[in-house]
Order: structure tokens, then C-alpha cells, then sequence
């Protein structure tokens, strides 16, 4: 069903990615220098990590290995971050407030969540909403 569904979206979306290429290259060559001091952005991927790795990786390695979108977007999964001295959940919801873009892959999980508690995705979602 994921495979369906992304390829789905692939089909859908690709065309329109492939014609932002075309203008941004356009506009590229008219504005260079204007272009140098542009701030890149931080996208925020987020989902089950256990269940969504490849997906979550899939879309950052799209994103960084495409010329145009590399150069105004930086991309942060959790699987980079390397161990810390604070919390998994302090590192994912601080990111979550510094990035520009959140993107949440959904699946058929909820996450690893304490009883009464709700899951680290569910509480990125939820600070992507407060924060932006």
C-alpha cells in the first residue's frame, strides 16, 4: 500500500518538481547575485522511525541530491543525530521549532508511546503546529 500510495504521489508531484526546476534555473540566471545570501531553510522530516526509515531517508537523499532544492533546503532526520548529553525528545522538538518546513510521512503506526502518553511523532506534529 505505501509503495501505491508514494508512487502515486511520485507521479502526481514529479511534473510539477520538474517545472519549479525549469523556473528556478530561469530565475537563477537572472538574479545570481541576488541569489548568494539567500537564507536555506530547514525542512523537518518526521515519522515512525522503526517503521519509516527508508521512506524518511528517501525524501532527505531527493532533496539533497537535487541540484536546485539543495542549495535553499537543508533536511534534518533523527537518525543523523549523533548521541547527545540531552534527551531524544529535547533534540527532536527543539529541531522541530527551528525548522521552516515540517513534513510528516504517516503509516500504519503510531510510535513507541508511554502508557497515557502520546508518541514522539504525534508530539512533533503537535510542536510544528505551536511553533509555526
Amino acid at each position: 500500500m505505501k509503495a501505491v500510495i508514494c508512487e502515486s504521489l511520485l507521479g502526481e508531484f514529479l511534473p510539477k518538481i520538474d517545472a519549479l526546476k525549469r523556473l528556478g534555473i530561469a530565475y537563477r540566471a537572472l538574479f545570481e547575485g541576488e541569489l548568494k545570501g539567500m537564507k536555506k531553510y530547514k525542512i523537518f522530516i518526521s515519522g515512525v522511525q522503526k517503521e519509516l526509515k527508508t521512506e524518511r531517508r528517501a525524501v532527505k537523499d531527493f532533496i539533497l541530491g537535487d541540484d536546485l532544492l539543495s542549495e535553499y533546503f537543508d533536511v534534518f532526520i533523527f537518525e543523523d543525530v549523533c548521541a547527545k548529553s540531552m534527551p531524544p525528545e529535547s533534540v527532536f522538538l527543539s529541531e522541530v521549532a527551528e525548522s521552516d518546513i515540517y513534513i510528516g510521512i504517516l503509516g500504519q503506526q503510531y510510535g513507541v508511546a508511554a502508557k497515557g502518553e502520546t508518541s514522539p511523532t504525534e508530539r512533533e506534529f503537535r510542536e510544528a503546529r505551536r511553533s509555526h
